[in-house]
């Protein structure tokens, strides 16, 4: 598999959206474009009925996307753009990072590779209220949710989600137990969780060569690589050597200037026929002579 990716890309994938979106509504003899409340719809949900100072939950963004349409991943691969979430949150209150589940690659006209979601995602958060929050009185949350969302053409969407959550003193009740069970078992392993499933090594600043080793045998191997912030993947190449590794390759463009982070998530299916992934973070060394 080759392909390559630039965060560039992302700007213009955004601008023919854009695009496309305003050239089909003015025109009478074309079928108008989909609104896009009609191709996703977004729902924030908690996974408690109540909030306790001090104690951290989880806030899932839930999307539900109209058949055969997609939306993104972190890296939308060659086109695209990442789904996003701005938490607006009361004063001291903290929000974790955003946590994506294993994305589809989607293999489209062109030679063009993508990587999200189809018919329903949810991303989560984990949210940690004050320790000197009011008992009492309802708080309110919110968030900004921004996507793309594509067939045949790309419509751009937003929303701006809302919670109200009662605060107390108890322990907080449980609340869509399912959802999150579902969701965060499709999340990939990060952290001494990965270690168990698979190890990493890493080579080279450019190009880069990844090598992971599963614990079990994992067959159907799919990298997905998030870049450093200024940096875009080329020449991407991808090898599996049998069930128990596989590798990728790939340069950065432009090269970083300085170390670097880059995050690789190995997704495959085991013995069990069950869907994992796993995740590592690389600091990847300042290039020769910096």
């Amino acid at each position: 598999m080759t392909h390559g990716y630039h965060p560039s890309m992302r700007m213009l994938a955004g601008l023919i959206a854009f695009a496309l979106f305003a050239t089909v509504l003015p025109a009478p003899a074309r079928a108008a474009a989909p609104a896009p409340a009609d191709l996703v719809k977004a729902e924030l949900l908690a996974d408690v009925a109540s909030v306790k100072p001090g104690q951290p939950f989880h806030a899932g963004v839930l999307l539900k996307i109209k058949p055969k349409w997609h939306v993104y991943w972190k890296n939308p691969g060659d086109s695209g753009l990442p789904t996003r979430v701005k938490w607006n949150l009361p004063p001291g209150w903290k929000a974790g990072e955003l946590q994506f589940p294993i994305p589809d690659r989607f293999d489209q006209p062109g030679d063009v590779v993508g990587y999200g979601y189809h018919d329903e995602v949810m991303l989560i958060t984990t949210l940690t209220p004050p320790a000197n929050l009011p008992a009492g009185g309802p708080v309110e949350l919110s968030a900004d949710v921004n996507w793309l969302v594509c067939e045949a053409i790309c419509v751009p969407g937003k929303a701006k989600l809302t919670l109200s959550l009662p605060a107390g003193d108890s322990a907080p009740t449980p609340a869509n137990a399912e959802a999150f069970a579902t969701w965060t078992e499709r999340m990939p392993a990060r952290g001494t969780e990965a270690g168990k499933l698979a190890a990493i090594e890493v080579k080279g600043t450019n190009p880069v060569q990844a090598r992971v080793r599963f614990m079990r045998p994992g067959k159907d191997v799919q990298w997905f690589v998030v870049p450093p912030e200024q940096s875009g993947l080329e020449n991407v190449q991808t090898n599996s050597d049998g069930e128990l590794s596989s590798t990728v390759s790939f340069s950065l463009a432009p090269p970083p200037a300085s170390a670097a982070d880059v995050w690789f998530l190995v997704a495959y299916t085991d013995q069990y026929g069950k869907r994992r992934g796993a995740e590592f973070n690389v600091m990847l060394p300042p290039p020769a002579g910096k």
